[in-house]
């Protein structure tokens, strides 16, 4: 009588993988713990042979199972030299990473597709050999030796904008020989923004929230007598309170032609009691077809009208940023941009 195989209760080998991955993490999570800050011990260090030395304990337990089967004294006293000296490096392997001092150097905040180097600061009262770092998605780089202060980092490509979250950083060492690698897993307790690609495109300002805008050639014709009876209104009601810069897209009738022709530079009226509305970057008119090559364009003309000293805002949707100018008012801009969900 046959009876029918019953299904393997056991989960696949991936998902078992997966689980002690899982498990791993969460262990070296309480072992280590996110910092900017460290200073190794052995809490901190782990060490295991290489390729090699593997390789080179395989050769001393030939030489041991061979001396031994053959009575052999010259042989195993080769092997236990050998052992001796794997023993040795052992300690110099431990010895060359404990007790550094680790200081976290944040990264600038940057632009997709623009190199950002994450660096630590290394001090030490003795020389250090041979020291290498990396991260998972970034270039590592690698230290001959350190005397007492030297920097070390890794090297990201960005290719999105947003907080950019580094994983573990792992420094080790195979000093002496090779024959063993030590390390230290270190989580950053830190992350820096990446702002859009700049997208080369001259800026388009528009007329702030509030000030209408026509919708056809109609109404467009229609508007001047209007607006002028009541610039005329507003003006008769209005004092003026002073001279503020120039910029451009204002009214020439608002221009200080006096001060311009006294070569004073170009300013123009303000009054009292008049709201001075700004000139925007918007989104929903600035070209592209996808949001991405939008963002990289109001990029480019946020750093352009800096550059140029213009005070402009910034509509991006309901998101909306007071027209200003300097560096504070740029890193909002650049900031809200990074940010920004359509």
């Amino acid at each position: 009588m046959m009876h029918a195989a019953r299904p393997d209760s056991r989960p696949p080998r991936h998902a078992r993988f997966a689980t002690l991955r899982a498990y791993y993490q969460r262990w070296l999570d309480r072992r280590l713990p996110p910092a900017q800050q460290w200073q190794l011990r052995h809490q901190q260090l782990f060490i295991l042979p290489t390729r090699l030395g593997l390789l080179y304990l395989a050769l001393v337990l030939a030489l041991f199972l061979l001396g031994t089967n053959y009575q052999n004294n010259l042989i195993l006293a080769l092997a236990f030299l050998l052992a001796s000296l794997f023993v040795t490096v052992l300690g110099h392997c431990y010895r060359n990473l404990a007790g550094l001092r680790l200081t976290l150097l944040p990264p600038e905040p940057g632009f997709v597709g623009e190199a950002s180097r994450l660096a630590l600061r290394l001090e030490s009262e003795r020389p250090r050999y041979a020291l290498q770092i990396r991260c998972a998605d970034a270039t590592g780089e690698e230290l001959a030796s350190s005397t007492e202060s030297a920097t070390l980092g890794v090297l990201f490509q960005p290719t999105r904008r947003g907080w950019l979250t580094p994983g573990r950083l792992h420094l080790g060492s195979d000093y002496p020989l090779g024959l063993l690698h030590c390390w230290s897993s270190l989580a950053i307790d830190h992350r820096w923004l990446i702002y859009p690609r700049p997208l080369a495109w001259t800026p388009t300002l528009h007329p702030g929230p509030g000030e209408p805008a026509a919708s056809d050639g109609a109404s467009r014709a229609a508007e001047p007598t209007a607006a002028a009876g009541r610039q005329t209104q507003h003006s008769a009601a209005s004092e003026l309170a002073g001279l503020q810069p120039y910029r451009p897209g204002e009214s020439l009738s608002r221009i200080a032609w006096k001060q311009v022709a006294q070569g004073r530079g170009w300013h123009s009226k303000a009054f009292a009691g008049q709201p001075q509305q700004g000139l925007w970057l918007r989104l929903q008119m600035t070209p592209g077809q996808q949001t991405e090559e939008r963002l990289g364009y109001l990029t480019h003309a946020v750093l352009q009208l800096e550059q140029r000293g213009i005070t402009y805002g910034l509509a991006l949707g309901r998101n909306q940023l007071t027209p200003g100018q300097g560096a504070a008012h740029k890193e909002q801009a650049l900031m809200r941009l990074a940010l920004y969900v359509g």
